[in-house]
């Protein structure tokens, strides 16, 4: 994760662009997942759930 990922997620949130964040919160997921953190990365999965059709348990998934 990238701190411009981290200021992308606070723009989009504060534009009330959902898609954008939802896809960045995927993104950023997707990243602490390959990098050994899955218990992060399904929490953040969790946060957005509703938003996503990204299941937690298939790291492979599409956050689409």
């Amino acid at each position: 994760m990238k701190k411009k990922d981290v200021l992308n997620l606070i723009r989009y949130h504060a534009e009330k662009n959902e898609e954008a964040f939802n896809r960045t919160a995927c993104m950023i997921a997707e990243d602490f997942s390959r990098n050994g953190d899955v218990e992060l990365a399904e929490y953040i999965i969790a946060q957005i759930a509703p938003h996503t059709a990204w299941i937690a348990q298939d790291f492979d998934a599409s956050c689409t």
